[in-house]
């Protein structure tokens, strides 16, 4: 499936790499160097409001985000995450709305230590595992790669409850950007799909049961399970 033609993905790219690297730099200047600390730098800089952001290849086309704190039972819970945040773009142009879910990870030296149980959260429902990604950001060397959940589960030796990754294997995100846009990394959203994953992710904002998504899947929901901490959607929209 291709992507959206009206898209300029070197603008696109150039926007996403400095938003990392200054959230990168940001975390490292501030007093908490845990993942949580960073996940909250790539959040607040990848939802801000732009003015002007022209995307567009042939025309202009404005790219908006919206950031979703979703439904938590609260600070002290032991709440399991599917991943830490999601993002959704909807290019209406291409009739193209597609989401991923992103396990934040820190890695050092192009290596990074994965626990079987995280990735076991990714693959509660289907429908967010091949859907959910691993993003590495070293802390050495600045880089970011990406790896699918289902990638880093089929590498991880039955039983053993960890593993130590070389990152430096995986997809860097340039590339991952480009193919998950053109729909090489993840499946976009069905038109016709009648539990799509937004309007999991929507239940959870809302604090709406979330079986209701289930429908009649005969896989369950854990109790105290969530898709993710945060949503952003990103909207492609032309301007006239």
């Amino acid at each position: 499936m291709p992507a959206s033609p009206e898209l300029d993905f070197d603008v696109i790219l150039h926007r996403l790499l400095d938003d990392l690297s200054q959230s990168v730099r940001d975390w490292k200047r501030g007093a908490g160097r845990e993942e949580v600390a960073l996940l909250n730098r790539i959040t607040e800089r990848l939802s801000r409001r732009r003015r002007n952001c022209d995307v567009g290849r042939d025309y202009p086309v404005r790219m908006r985000a919206t950031f979703h704190e979703l439904h938590r039972a609260g600070e002290e819970s032991q709440d399991h995450l599917g991943s830490d945040f999601a993002v959704t773009i909807n290019v209406p142009e291409a009739q193209l709305t597609k989401t991923a879910f992103f396990q934040l990870k820190i890695s050092r030296k192009q290596r990074l230590t994965l626990f079987s149980e995280q990735l076991e959260q990714a693959a509660v429902l289907p429908a967010v595992m091949e859907r959910a990604f691993v993003f590495a950001i070293d802390d050495s060397r600045r880089s970011y790669r990406m790896a699918s959940v289902r990638q880093c589960k089929h590498q991880m030796p039955p039983g053993q409850q960890t593993k130590l990754f070389d990152t430096s294997t995986w997809d860097s995100v340039s590339d991952w950007v480009r193919d998950w846009f053109h729909c090489k990394q993840g499946p976009p959203t069905s038109p016709g799909d009648p539990h799509p994953v937004e309007a999991l992710l929507q239940a959870y904002e809302l604090g709406e049961e979330p079986d209701l998504f289930l429908g009649t899947a005969d896989t369950d929901i854990p109790d105290k399970w969530y898709p993710a901490q945060a949503w952003i959607q990103y909207r492609f929209e032309k301007r006239e």
